[in-house]
């Protein structure tokens, strides 16, 4: 019988709890599985390689049925889980998923950390240990020294206390010297997951946040849309002719004036504001606080400051535009049906003429027909 078998998995969370509650008890339920993972994995002779530490970490979590079925029957088949192995099984549950570098790298950090503390317990309780031992041959001598002994007598035990307190300094002196060789490493963990949590987050060419951010960060924002009641707009923005930029003077122009474009939407977003490239040539904006108009408003500066820029290839200026769609949330929706009604917007401006902004128009939520989109700047080239 496997461990997943011999214990359920580690779930404290009921439905009914406060999500501040829930949040603490997914953080505990999280650490015991890793506290138990390098155990494990060293009991069958598993490498800790990042994909096993993945797909045995939610083995123990038991997140997926069928993912614990396959690696029960390859645990009493005795197979190897190597990289080979790792790999098949990773390709075939987690097809959906990219592990990247920074993936790999915090994955990597999570399995240091756990190592550092699995060696902090043992130097705690070698410590501990020590501490106890030197407790009672204090006690001892004491007792044995108060029975009024020879001075040959007082004279070993002398030497004998001497001794475990030399004993004693040296294991203290080698714990203070682990414990302050553990904070340092915790401490360049802690820097380095926070960095690649960061750049996990971030599109590396433009800075902005990438598509798996605004997947973690937009329902929060509609989630607070909703309970407040306040409004919440989404802004879709391409760039006009983005291929013929490419095929006519380069990808590395095309990347400058994907940047140049990144800084503008910066620059005009606040700081309560996600500002995202969603791939290739498509940016949003979702902007809080801002209904439509006031969407529509801040779509348009972006627009006429990317038009008053000047952008030079070769040393001739080149006239780089942008259309833009603008949706304002309604609450119930989710962040697809949110961005499809900007994104016919967006293509009603691109049908248009391009260089300019429309607004989908509200509609009534019995309504099952497309918005017609609203055309709020003149035409541009």
């Amino acid at each position: 019988m496997t461990e997943a078998d011999e214990k359920p998995p580690i779930n404290m969370t009921s439905p009914d709890m406060p999500s501040e509650d829930k949040a603490k008890d997914e953080l505990v339920n999280s650490y015991a599985v890793a506290k138990r993972l390098l155990p494990f994995l060293a009991k069958r002779g598993i490498p800790a390689l990042p994909k096993n530490y993945r797909i045995f970490y939610d083995y123990l979590l038991y997140t997926n049925p069928a993912l614990n079925k396959a690696v029960n029957g390859l645990l009493d088949s005795n197979a190897q889980f190597n990289s080979k192995l790792s790999s098949s099984l990773y390709d075939h549950f987690y097809s959906h998923e990219v592990l990247d570098t920074k993936a790999l790298a915090i994955s990597q950090a999570a399995l240091d950390f756990i190592a550092v503390s699995n060696t902090m317990e043992q130097h705690i309780e070698t410590a501990m240990t020590q501490a106890s031992h030197y407790h009672q041959v204090l006690s001892t001598t004491s007792r044995q020294m108060g029975e009024h002994p020879s001075l040959d007598e007082l004279q070993s035990f002398l030497d004998e206390l001497l001794l475990e307190t030399e004993t004693s300094l040296a294991v203290g002196g080698h714990f203070s010297s682990q414990l302050q060789e553990a904070n340092q490493t915790i401490a360049a963990l802690k820097d380095e997951i926070k960095n690649q949590t960061t750049l996990a987050k971030i599109d590396e060419l433009t800075k902005l946040y990438n598509r798996r951010h605004l997947n973690f960060e937009a329902p929060l924002l509609m989630a607070q849309a909703a309970k407040t009641g306040r409004p919440l707009a989404a802004i879709m923005f391409d760039i006009d002719k983005f291929k013929l930029i490419n095929d006519n003077w380069g990808h590395n122009f095309g990347d400058k004036v994907l940047v140049i474009c990144a800084e503008i939407i910066q620059k005009a977003a606040r700081s309560t504001d996600v500002a995202v490239r969603l791939g290739g040539e498509e940016f949003l904006l979702l902007a809080g606080g801002l209904d439509a108009a006031g969407a529509a408003r801040v779509a348009e500066r972006i627009r006429q400051t990317l038009v008053n820029t000047e952008i030079t290839v070769r040393g001739q200026a080149l006239p780089v535009t942008i259309s833009g769609g603008v949706a304002q949330y309604r609450p119930g929706e989710n962040l697809t049906a949110l961005l499809a009604r900007a994104d016919t917007a967006l293509y009603q401006a691109k049908n248009g003429g391009r260089n300019q902004i429309r607004v989908a128009e509200e509609e009534t939520p019995d309504q099952a027909a497309p918005a017609t989109d609203q055309l709020i700047t003149p035409q541009g080239e």
